[in-house]
């Protein structure tokens, strides 16, 4: 009996570590629409200048999530439109490459410094540690949850386990 609730127990702790260790991403070149969905994720806007099909391709991939419940699409048209604004205005006949970010960009800053901010105060802060950092990362309350099931599953194991040893002391005793 003993070593069935160490079993349990072991399988628990395993299934804990297994949820704890987090899969190390393949050192491959990270595809243009992961890195500009990995851009508008740091702080809700897009930075740095994109291809036209880059923003289309990213447009085409983005989760469901983040195209109902925020405005990434609006951000990467207006990109998308200032990419073609700068290319016309430069003569040039290429798309434009990442850079770094446009002067219109700045002057909205400028205009409206508070875009994007999230880090306000120790809360924000300790969020910003600890919470995804690009559109591919699991977010923090779902890693919560995982651990909180992990205990309550434990603790219902345990419970189980101490049960049954009570049941079996009393079954031994005349």
């Amino acid at each position: 009996m003993l070593r069935r609730l160490a079993a349990v127990l072991l399988t628990l702790l395993a299934l804990g570590a297994s949820f704890a260790i987090a899969a190390t991403p393949a050192d491959t070149a990270t595809p243009c629409w992961k890195r500009l969905l990995n851009d508008w994720s740091e702080d809700d806007r897009i930075d740095r200048r994109y291809s036209a099909a880059c923003i289309e391709e990213a447009l085409s991939r983005v989760p469901e999530d983040i195209r109902a419940y925020s405005d990434f699409e609006e951000q990467a048209r207006a990109a998308m439109e200032t990419g073609g604004r700068t290319l016309q205005s430069s003569g040039g006949s290429t798309a434009p490459s990442e850079g770094p970010v446009s002067t219109e960009q700045k002057s909205l800053r400028e205009v409206e410094p508070d875009i994007g901010r999230r880090n306000e105060g120790p809360i924000g802060d300790l969020l910003a540690a600890g919470g995804p950092n690009n559109a591919d990362s699991v977010p923090l309350p779902l890693m919560i949850l995982a651990a909180l099931a992990l205990a309550l599953m434990t603790a219902g194991a345990a419970g189980i386990g101490v049960r049954k040893l009570k049941a079996q002391r009393a079954s031994s005793r005349p």
